[in-house]
């Protein structure tokens, strides 16, 4: 979105990019479309917002958006863990390229789930985050395979005396992913 506007970018302007690793990739493509959830709030950055401006967790719950590609990639996407329980102390891998690490993937093993918000279904997790890892996976693991379970939506303050960040679990967005049609 930009952030001046509020407003989507062009697609042709929202460029994909798999597996990025240095100067390598597994392919490229444009958006065809975006869809985005009925409830749908565009919420800018920190750096966008009014001085004092707080975000609140029923900002949080609609900033997702889906973006179909224009283009097939030759790459498999993760399977999605559409049977996920939000059970304090799971454990969760998340995975995202941060602002200061653009081209290098940056892993967090084995952070963990500290609660689920009851109300507007948001994930209090101790994963690392850092500006630009909004929107990454956050995946849960079974046996061998990971399967995204939430993406990574802000960090926050501190619980528990733990500092923590926020994600959307798929339950929230599950739907958006099941329809490739654009209008």
């Amino acid at each position: 979105m930009n952030p001046i506007t509020g407003q989507a970018f062009p697609p042709k302007d929202i460029h994909f990019v798999a597996a990025v690793r240095g100067e390598g990739n597994k392919g490229a493509s444009t958006a065809l479309c975006l869809h985005v959830l009925p409830t749908y709030r565009y919420n800018p950055p920190v750096s966008y917002r009014p001085s004092g401006a707080e975000v609140r967790n029923e900002d949080l719950v609609s900033d997702v958006v889906v973006i179909v590609l224009a283009d097939n990639l030759d790459v498999d996407p993760a399977p999605i863990d559409e049977a996920v329980a939000p059970a304090p102390g799971l454990r969760l891998t998340h995975v995202a390229y941060p602002a200061d690490h653009r081209f290098e993937p940056y892993v967090h093993w084995n952070c963990r789930l500290l609660r689920s918000d009851l109300v507007e279904d948001l994930w209090f997790n101790d994963c690392d985050t850092h500006p630009g890892r909004s929107g990454g996976p956050v995946f849960t693991r079974t046996g061998e395979t990971y399967r995204v379970a939430a993406i990574m939506l802000a960090s926050g303050e501190r619980l528990y005396n733990v500092a923590y960040n926020v994600a959307l679990p798929v339950s929230r967005w599950l739907n958006l992913t099941r329809n490739a049609a654009c209008p």
